[in-house]
């Protein structure tokens, strides 16, 4: 029977965080990560059953744009089938991989590209 870490709180892993590429930290603005530390630490005091939810969700690999869709390939991690999105504000995002209670920071995607939403009756 697999564990459930739903209990637990989060922990943030920075193994497979991508520097680089269309979705790559380098880009963000230190004004920006800084508004990102602060709401992951936020975040640490809660726990993933209390985190998930309509703003931050697992999100099916399958439905990534083709850009992430190939950069999972060029990284090596396309062994998976979905990724973890906080949203950060209205269109920001922060993927990651979840195992357990940590989640692998691997993306920052400041225009919702990686995986876009389509608004009802537009």
């Amino acid at each position: 029977m697999a564990e459930n870490y739903d209990l637990e709180k989060p922990r943030w892993l920075l193994s497979v965080v991508d520097l680089r590429g269309p979705f790559g930290w380098e880009q963000i603005s230190s004004k920006e990560l800084s508004r990102v530390v602060k709401y992951l630490m936020k975040l640490e005091s809660m726990t993933w059953a209390e985190i998930k939810g309509k703003r931050h969700h697992t999100v099916q690999v399958e439905g990534c744009c083709r850009k992430a869709k190939n950069r999972l390939i060029e990284i090596k991690q396309d062994d998976i089938s979905e990724l973890f999105s906080i949203g950060i504000g209205g269109k920001p995002r922060v993927f990651g991989i979840r195992a357990g209670e940590c989640l692998k920071i691997l993306w920052w995607d400041p225009e919702h590209k990686v995986y876009p939403s389509i608004k009802p009756n537009t």
